[in-house]
């Protein structure tokens, strides 16, 4: 059988598997594991700052309760985002992308930013967004992935030199003639979606195809090997094996 490399590894929210989703902690342990890329989702608080977190409210995952739109950044910082997932993670904090921006300064590891856009919408998050990355001159290693694929045209507009990604879960009409209109670097198809003929199409274009979320060995291989750019997993250190093998 011919080498072919193995996908790149996403570690989704870090390592979000073995550590409380979105913090400081699940970002390093992802490091640790040797994963290329770290997707994190981004909202924004009261007073405008780029908050790392999943969901509109800050409920599941913190000992708090409400939107985090409504609260303010030391608000937000005063929330235990660990002990939820684990006693043993007690006083995780709520990390801003800026915090996450830092750890990842001087090593090679990517970054893929989720902008949330609904159901609350952040006017102005593609501005604060575009600033962030341009301030650390991240360019050549953030992609912005967003399911609000308006929101990424704002971003493109604003930036053109932001790499960007449509996160989707359902079959878009004029493939093609869409990705091109919004001048994506990527398409993040949930994996139903994913087939050899849109990445012999996408690849055609010079569009990575990046899929989610992928957590047994069976199924990593499988995209793995139908050439699949990198592959979003909630255990990036079960995968590290099959990259390290392609000597």
């Amino acid at each position: 059988t011919k080498e072919r490399k193995s996908s790149l590894i996403l570690g989704h929210r870090g390592a979000m598997g073995i550590a409380p989703e979105n913090t400081i902690i699940s970002f390093q342990t992802a490091l640790d594991q040797k994963v290329d890329i770290i997707e994190l989702d981004v909202h924004l608080s009261r007073d405008k700052k780029l908050v790392v977190i999943h969901d509109e409210k800050v409920d599941r995952t913190t000992d708090g309760t409400g939107l985090v739109r409504d609260m303010t950044s030391r608000q937000i910082k005063k929330l235990d985002a660990g002990i939820k997932f684990s006693k043993k993670f007690r006083n995780a904090r709520v990390p801003f992308l800026e915090e996450v921006m830092e750890l990842l300064k001087g090593n090679s590891v990517r970054l893929n930013i989720e902008l949330k856009n609904g159901p609350v919408f952040y006017p102005g998050i593609e501005e604060k967004i575009s600033r962030m990355i341009d301030q650390y001159n991240s360019y050549d290693r953030t992609i912005v992935s967003s399911f609000d694929h308006l929101s990424l045209k704002r971003l493109k507009e604003l930036n053109n030199r932001i790499p960007t990604a449509i996160l989707y879960g359902n079959n878009l009409l004029n493939f093609k003639k869409y990705v091109r209109e919004l001048r994506v670097s990527a398409v993040h198809p949930h994996y139903f979606w994913v087939t050899p003929g849109l990445i012999r199409q996408m690849h055609g274009m010079n569009i990575a195809v990046n899929t989610w979320i992928i957590n047994t060995e069976k199924d990593f291989i499988r995209f793995s090997r139908m050439g699949v750019d990198a592959i979003g997993t909630n255990f990036p250190g079960s995968f590290a094996h099959f990259r390290d093998k392609k000597a």
